[in-house]
């Protein structure tokens, strides 16, 4: 979830393989009609079908639509700002799903040119979609949802970037208010996914912001709001793991695997986590076994 966000901070800091075809492809201004594969329009009903089968391609046509629907409401900020939710939520399933959420990884990254390049392209119009509806509606502003729907727009807008490449200029100080206002505002909603957005800060960023304590502890947190989480059971497991504490991560890498995945983000990449769970399961065995 966060290694694109972090790359390149040691050079200049303190311490797509799949394209969109050109009917799929956003504008700066975001304006046009929608159009699925076929040419047809898309309606909002058939956005919505789209959703439910949550590949890349079919979250950018419903993202088009959705939009599109959005603008044809101009007139009603309110219908208009849902609308606009919805294309955010869109484009954030195809960036999630095409780079596999960008998940905390051992000791690797997902952070690929094309991926970086996808995430930059669609997160930063994501990010404009969710912030007009927030600012247009107050419940909106209000609403979990739509809170981790911008977090995840920041996210993938800025992972091309490197936040804390631009910590001076804000956008690390950014990325940790939207998380922590998550937390302090919806601090159970989708398992507490507002302490993985912490605790994954912690473990990728360099020092002086990395801390590997301070990590665990947040994914401890998250653990404890939601148990049966498959994916708050792995990312303790993995941090426990860059902590040097093999054994402990173990434990939650068995229970990860006993785990569900409960919440249609961490659907959107259950099998790569599940392969993930297997391989740093592996891992800890072996250094558990060495201690």
């Amino acid at each position: 979830m966060w290694r694109a966000v972090f790359a390149d901070i040691s050079k200049e800091a303190i311490g797509l393989g799949f394209l969109a075809l050109a009917l799929f492809y956003y504008s700066q201004d975001g304006a046009g009609p929608s159009f699925s594969a076929t040419g047809s329009p898309v309606s909002v009903a058939h956005a919505d079908s789209m959703m439910r089968k949550r590949s890349v391609d079919n979250c950018l046509v419903a993202a088009r639509g959705y939009e599109a629907a959005a603008i044809d409401l101009a007139t009603d900020s309110a219908r208009a700002a849902k609308l606009k939710v919805k294309a955010a939520d869109a484009l954030v399933c195809a960036m999630r799903v095409r780079g596999h959420g960008n998940i905390l990884l051992l000791d690797s990254t997902l952070d690929t040119p094309s991926n970086k390049r996808f995430w930059g392209e669609h997160g930063t119009v994501a990010l404009r979609l969710i912030r007009e509806a927030r600012a247009a509606d107050h419940a909106l502003a209000r609403d979990a949802a739509a809170a981790v729907i911008e977090m995840d727009a920041f996210m993938y807008s800025s992972s091309s970037k490197g936040i804390l490449r631009q910590a001076v200029t804000g956008a690390g100080n950014e990325y940790q208010r939207l998380a922590n206002g998550i937390i302090a505002r919806h601090p159970s909603f989708d398992s507490g996914v507002g302490h993985c957005y912490m605790g994954g800060f912690y473990a990728v960023a360099p020092w002086p912001l990395g801390d590997r304590k301070k990590a665990v502890a947040k994914m401890r947190a998250a653990l404890a709001l939601e148990k049966r989480s498959r994916r708050n059971n792995y990312y303790a497991c993995v941090t426990l793991m860059q902590d040097g504490q093999a054994a402990a991560a173990v434990e939650h890498c068995e229970a990860a695997l006993r785990a569900r995945c409960l919440s249609v983000s961490e659907e959107d990449v259950c099998d790569f986590l599940t392969e993930q769970v297997r391989t740093v399961l592996t891992k800890a065995r072996l250094a558990a076994s060495k201690a």
